[in-house]
């Protein structure tokens, strides 16, 4: 059996190792059907092989036509290769361009060869995996597997661990602790991470984590039963953050909902206790895993009531998230829902190396582009009126280093850019 996947896996990958052709009729971006079939098969091919990186469609027509309408019909049949990219569940990001007939793949010398130039060219670039985690150090700590530990990341994250936290481990077993801090903006920015979930959705941070535990080279999991408390150290009680875990859809990392914490639910202390013969002493308080959020104490006479105090301790305190897992952990709240949403374009006439973000000025979030067209890096789903920094990175081959370019927008009016890149040591950039 262990053949058989093996073989399975290395013929999926030779499917999707190679570059693909898809054709079209003439003048019409709809593929042919073989080759809409084709195209879902490699897509199946593709989400099996846990592909890391982007995927480039390029698209052609033949000869026929003007130039300006060839160049527009490539782009829809790009375009159209991309929607069923999509609709297949390929959640890679997707870049498209259009070259017209201006490269023909043969001389047009009989139908087969005009037929053979209305293509699209379908390429993957694989992620460099320098970008896996960006800028963040790694802390490494040791603990004993049989006795609770307290871990101190050195950008203020905290993590309590329980003994005998961890699965296939023996008494006075010395385990590794591994932590990565993501805290700011701009360490999130050099791992290339984001704030929202696979459907595109933005969430806002107060903070990301990597985290792993090991013995030798043996990598743990938390046992059955077993959590991690983790305190953020932006993170009030009640602020409306929970626990999101990390799923590696290139690019990014993007971030699906943990478990919340639990609803508020009130408990009767005190019910009528009767002091000095006359007055009554009532006690309750509103209590979630967070711990004490609302304490109300009053008391009354003949039913009247005399005194009246409420402690509040929403947002005053630190309080812990708890995660059952290890790996990618994010400490996020959703952003309001009811906001119109819309697409945003970001014009830059730059070579496919750049990298495009959008930096929120009013919430702590960070986005990639979804997808670019040509020139344009387009973002989807933004909140309408957000105040945004767009930020565009270009590489150097000094890896501490990079061409940066920076400019201030509102997403839903008009924005040209006029960008200027400077070379920049990537340390020394505040966002």
């Amino acid at each position: 059996m262990r053949t058989l996947l093996l073989s399975i896996c290395l013929l999926t990958n030779n499917l999707i190792a190679q570059d693909q052709l898809f054709h079209f009729a003439f003048g019409d971006s709809c593929l042919l059907a073989e080759d809409e079939n084709q195209l879902k098969t490699f897509a199946i091919n593709l989400r099996r092989s846990k592909f890391k990186g982007d995927i480039k469609l390029v698209g052609h027509t033949d000869s026929k036509g003007n130039r300006s309408y060839n160049d527009q019909l490539a782009l829809s049949r790009a375009r159209q290769v991309r929607s069923i990219l999509w609709e297949q569940g390929v959640k890679n990001r997707v870049l498209i361009s259009s070259r017209g007939e201006s490269q023909l793949k043969e001389r047009e010398v009989s139908r087969r060869s005009r037929a053979s130039n209305r293509r699209v060219e379908l390429e993957l670039i694989p992620m460099k995996n320098s970008r896996d985690f960006g800028e963040a150090k790694v802390q490494i700590f040791e603990i004993s597997s049989d006795q609770s530990s307290t871990i101190l990341g050195q950008e203020g994250t905290k993590l309590i661990i329980p003994a005998h936290a961890f699965k296939g481990c023996s008494i006075g077993d010395k385990i590794e602790i591994s932590l990565r801090e993501y805290l700011t903006r701009e360490s999130a920015l050099w791992a290339n991470l984001s704030t929202m979930t696979p459907e595109g959705e933005l969430i806002e941070s107060r903070g990301m984590i990597y985290l792993e535990a090991k013995i030798g080279n043996k990598h743990l999991q938390l046992a059955r039963g077993k959590e991690i408390e983790i305190y953020f150290k932006d993170r009030k009680a009640g602020d409306g953050t929970q626990i999101f875990y990390g799923q590696q859809f290139d690019p990014t990392v993007t971030w699906v909902p943990g478990p919340k914490a639990q609803p508020c639910s009130w408990t009767i202390v005190n019910n009528g206790e009767k002091r000095n013969g006359v007055r009554q002493h009532h006690r309750r308080i509103c209590e979630t895993s967070e711990g004490v959020m609302v304490e109300d104490e009053y008391f009354t006479s003949d039913g009247t009531i005399m005194a009246y105090r409420r402690r509040d301790t929403t947002g005053d305190m630190s309080s812990p998230l708890l995660t059952t897992r290890l790996g990618w952990i994010n400490c996020d709240r959703w952003t309001k829902s009811d906001i119109v949403k819309t697409n945003f374009s970001v014009p830059i006439s730059e070579e496919e190396a750049i990298v495009v973000y959008l930096i929120f000025e009013d919430i702590q979030s960070i986005l990639p582009f979804a997808t670019r067209e040509n020139d344009h890096f387009i973002f989807k789903n933004i909140p309408l009126g957000s105040k945004v920094s767009v930020v565009a990175i270009k590489p150097d081959s000094d890896p501490e280093a990079c061409y940066f370019a920076r400019a201030e927008a509102v997403v839903g009016q008009d924005f040209q850019g006029n960008f200027k890149f400077e070379k920049r040591i990537k340390s020394e950039i505040s966002l």
